[in-house]
């Protein structure tokens, strides 16, 4: 697997970041770009394995930052649900012309990016991604801190959440997100984390996208699909999913 760097213009004065990974087959056709979720970064476990494990598989692979600490780079703090849109599309756009097939693999918040793009390409997967209503969601992972008068993620170390990013989620009511889900384009595969199944919302937005459309369930898998062989179970049931188109 080889691996270069590349750089994508998006909203003045940013540029997104990225890694390309080509397939060990030699030329191919289809492209996979992989989405992060809140707090993610391109060389995370998962989407690291998951760069090796499709470029070994006859696919090239693409990873991208939202923000991260180089200097022309957007800011967690204040990054918005539409600036990763904006984000995603322009990788998309920058790659389209040199594939036939493009598939986006969107881990938690990055398959509500995908969502809400809703991108005219061959397939989407969407890895344990958060399609509840997020009053929910931000109510239960933050909380409010006096000292930096927004929420954080209490990780040990405080994760500083932008004001205009929850205020952007607090207007994803189940309505919202149930009627992007309606529209979506591409093919969608939702694979649930067995360990978080217990989120009805996830399964009631799931209705909602059309056929053709696979709900896979991975027993035991934590949010990162880091426990046992989830990991492994993922790529491969994201591979048969991308296969049948």
């Amino acid at each position: 697997m080889t691996e270069t760097e590349f750089e994508i213009d998006t909203t003045a004065p940013y540029k997104i970041d990225g890694l390309f990974n080509k397939n060990r087959e030699g030329e191919t056709d289809k492209l996979i770009i992989i989405a992060h979720g809140l707090t993610g970064y391109l060389n995370e476990f998962l989407y690291l394995m998951a760069a090796r494990y499709f470029s070994d598989n006859g696919f090239d692979v693409v990873r991208i930052s939202f923000y991260s600490g180089n200097e022309h780079a957007r800011k967690f703090k204040d990054v918005t649900l539409k600036d990763h849109v904006v984000d995603l599309q322009k990788t998309i756009d920058h790659f389209k012309g040199s594939y036939k097939k493009i598939f986006v693999c969107g881990h938690s918040y990055g398959g509500m990016t995908a969502v809400m793009l809703n991108p005219d390409i061959t397939a989407v997967s969407l890895w344990d991604s958060s399609l509840y209503p997020y009053t929910e969601y931000w109510e239960r992972e933050t909380e409010w801190s006096d000292e930096f008068q927004t929420r954080i993620y209490d990780y040990g170390y405080p994760v500083i959440i932008g004001k205009e990013m929850y205020e952007d989620a607090k207007n994803l009511t189940f309505e919202v997100v149930s009627e992007a889900a309606a529209k979506m384009k591409a093919p969608t595969q939702l694979v649930v984390a067995g360990k978080h199944a217990v989120r009805p919302g996830q399964q009631k937005i799931f209705e909602h996208f059309p056929e053709p459309k696979k709900h896979t369930y991975i027993q035991n898998a934590d949010h990162c699909f880091t426990s046992g062989n989830s990991v492994e179970l993922l790529f491969d049931e994201t591979h048969l999913w991308f296969d049948e188109f």
